[in-house]
């Protein structure tokens, strides 16, 4: 038998393959633990709920869904790898948005987001929009937040 005949052609390929599935398998782990803190989609409206209920001063008049938004997160080619998109999965996030609409003084406003910020899950908020009411100090409201998910579906609540 010549060397040729013994030598596996699909050697370095399968080495290869295995050195991706490992990268794979450790991007994955590390997506999950930076995952695992946030607060889910589905549980986002209880908290922000129940959040709102422990600050006296603010009235929830509105909370409306926005559409799930899908962020690609390809990871970026080696150094002197050519890209190829067939090789790299591209992972999917989803972001949840959720309009809130409040009525109470700016101060309550800033004490709510900050005891929001000291919560174990996170969370993220980044629109606010404070209007004065004729009815001084109180003001009208309105804060975007949104957590990032794995999954597609509405946030419930």
């Amino acid at each position: 038998m010549s060397l040729l005949a013994q030598k596996d052609p699909d050697a370095e390929n399968r080495k290869k393959l295995e050195l991706l599935q490992q990268e794979i398998a450790r991007f994955d782990q590390r997506l999950q633990e930076n995952l695992s803190g946030l607060v889910s989609p589905t549980q986002m409206p209880g908290l922000l709920r129940s959040v709102l209920k422990q600050r006296q001063g603010l009235t929830l008049t509105k909370m409306e869904n926005g559409r799930p938004l899908p962020i690609s997160i390809a990871p970026p080619p080696q150094q002197g790898e050519a890209k190829d998109e067939t090789v790299r999965p591209e992972v999917i996030l989803y972001r949840h948005p959720l309009h809130l609409e409040l009525e109470g003084r700016y101060l309550d406003v800033l004490a709510y987001l900050q005891d929001l910020q000291k919560l174990p899950q996170r969370l993220f908020w980044d629109g606010l929009h404070i209007e004065m009411s004729e009815t001084y100090p109180q003001a009208l409201i309105q804060i975007d937040v949104y957590t990032l998910s794995l999954e597609k579906g509405w946030i419930s609540g």
